[in-house]
């Protein structure tokens, strides 16, 4: 069934009244026709009309979007973010300006892919970091980092090509508007702050090491510059070839809102991340992990005894999948052999070591198992 239009706005003039509320605004007069809420902000009174009831008015609409205004004056923020800000009931925002060279509002479709899929990484990536202290996250996210990520929103807005993240201060109602203030941060700035904290120090850190040299090992040794995924992230939100722009702006309905955030990061800047996370990964202990994945290639010199069996696996937080080689005796290679003819996954344990961009060696193999098979024994 369809929501009447008159449903849609009464329910929007009830959330604009309980984010008045909730962020501190007071009510100086309440009458039959209209209520008056009031707030002080660098000693000037500002103050929002909005109508008791949306029954019988036609200007609505120019009463909510004048509230809009007026609060997004006394944020400091745009008045998109506010109105996300009320629709979501408590959402910070990330707005990415990305700079192509085709007309306003349009943006390559590869460019375009690349940023969106980096945006959801950059969320994945922040969120986890507050599970684990970690320079590499392992393969599977936490749970909560997740349900965090499909939660957040995307829309795009007029501009060069403008992709606006909506991150809910929770992914759960709240049925009370005072309860945004129950606990001292919630997961949601917290995700949001790290995001922001992590994308100034990586910006600042890369533009020192091309404005004066250095290593990326102090990518490793840095306090809060951010994680593989998170820099890999930031890398690729414009395409590795064209700048773009960051900006972080926090609601206030949570505590210690920060004031509106502004970031430029250059093509140079976005190799020198990139670079960054690759050297992170790299560095990463390797020892005794476990590879879970389908066999694509074998290999043995004689019709029997021990052989090469190599393994398609995701090896590290990228998401992405490489090759790990991994030398097999006689009846491990067999079965090996089996899982490869009936497309089962087999999984075994080792030492990592390089191999190349795209393929590492599995060394001091134990437990191989072909894992399909575990269901049915």
């Amino acid at each position: 069934m369809t929501e009447s239009p008159v449903s849609a706005v009464e329910q929007e003039l009830s959330r604009v009244r309980d984010y008045l509320k909730a962020a501190g605004w007071s009510v100086v007069s309440a009458g039959s026709r209209e209520t008056v809420w009031s707030t002080h902000i660098d000693e000037r009174e500002l103050v929002v009309v909005l109508p008791s009831s949306s029954e019988g008015l036609l200007n609505i609409r120019d009463d909510l979007e004048g509230a809009y205004a007026t609060l997004a004056l006394a944020e400091r923020r745009l008045p998109t973010e506010v109105v996300a800000d009320v629709e979501s009931e408590g959402a910070d925002s990330l707005a990415v300006r990305l700079t192509p060279k085709t007309p306003s509002g349009t943006a390559p479709l590869t460019l375009a892919h690349d940023a969106i899929g980096a945006l959801r990484q950059y969320v994945l990536g922040s969120a986890s970091a507050l599970s684990y202290n970690s320079l590499v996250l392992p393969t599977r996210r936490p749970a909560n980092a997740e349900t965090y990520a499909a939660a957040a929103r995307l829309a795009t807005s007029r501009g060069s090509f403008i992709l606006n993240l909506t991150l809910p201060l929770r992914v759960q109602k709240q049925d009370d508007s005072q309860a945004l203030f129950a606990e001292s941060l919630p997961f949601g700035r917290r995700v949001a702050k790290r995001m922001q904290d992590t994308a100034t120090r990586a910006s600042a850190l890369s533009a020192r090491l091309i404005a004066l040299g250095g290593s990326l090992s102090e990518f490793a040794s840095s306090s809060g510059v951010g994680n593989a995924t998170e820099l890999e992230a930031l890398a690729h939100l414009g395409g590795l070839s064209s700048e773009y722009r960051l900006r972080f702006t926090q609601s206030v309905l949570a505590p210690s809102a920060a004031p509106v955030k502004l970031l430029q990061i250059t093509p140079e800047q976005q190799g020198v991340l990139a670079e960054a996370a690759r050297y992170l990964r790299e560095m990463q202990e390797k020892d005794d992990i476990t590879v879970e994945g389908k066999v694509v290639r074998l290999f043995r010199a004689a019709p029997s005894g021990p052989g090469d069996v190599t393994i398609s696996a995701v090896l590290d937080d990228s998401g992405q999948e490489r090759r790990a080689k991994v030398n097999l005796g006689p009846e491990d290679y067999a079965e090996a052999s089996r899982a490869h003819l009936e497309g089962l996954l087999v999984r075994v344990s080792g030492n990592l070591t390089a191999m190349g961009t795209s393929s590492q060696r599995l060394e001091a193999p134990k437990g191989f198992t072909v894992v399909s098979d575990i269901f049915y024994e």
